[in-house]
């Protein structure tokens, strides 16, 4: 994408490196998508930062399609029910400490952090996406004193494009479509 149009694009990578540091167990869930469980990017963060922890793993397809229809605010106890198969996953291998790997789940931290109880940390990206998103715009400040503004894009061919604009819609966003 930054080769394609030539602007800062901001990602999000699985907190690996701040949950080895805070973990006492030395046993990391990492809740991600399907495609960040898999990727060969997250398993070379773990070798990198928690080479010393046992990080398991848990792809939240249906959270995330959860999230995606019905949580632009607060998900509240309706979650629980889909969030139990990972809580129950990441309880039985007695992780101390959980990423989150997707901004996706960040809307039901919540009732996560309910279902997992207090002997759990739960560590986001958000830190780390500020600190980076305020490097870039000092980079990159407005031009001739020009507003800034949010626009909102997805990547592949196949959405519902009125999912994403009640998503748009609730996050004052300007949709920019398919990329």
């Amino acid at each position: 994408l930054r080769k394609r149009f030539g602007i800062p694009f901001v990602g999000v990578v699985p907190a690996v490196k701040p949950a080895a540091e805070c973990t006492v167990n030395r046993r990391i869930g990492l809740l991600a998508t399907e495609s960040t469980v898999n990727s060969i990017y997250t398993d070379d963060l773990i070798q990198k930062f928690a080479s010393n922890c046992r990080v398991v793993r848990f792809a939240g397809v249906r959270i995330v399609d959860f999230v995606e229809n019905n949580c632009f605010g607060n998900c509240g106890d309706e979650a629980l029910t889909v969030l139990e198969p990972a809580a129950e996953f990441f309880k039985n291998e007695r992780i101390d400490s959980l990423i989150l790997g997707c901004t996706h789940f960040l809307f039901v931290k919540d009732p996560l952090e309910k279902l997992l109880g207090p002997g759990v940390m739960i560590i986001d990206s958000v830190d780390g996406v500020v600190r980076q998103l305020s490097r870039v715009l000092k980079e990159y400040p407005p031009v001739n004193g020009e507003q800034v503004y949010s626009r909102f894009y997805i990547t592949g061919d196949s959405y519902d494009v009125n999912k994403y604009l009640k998503f748009t819609n609730a996050f004052n966003l300007e949709w920019g479509g398919g990329i």
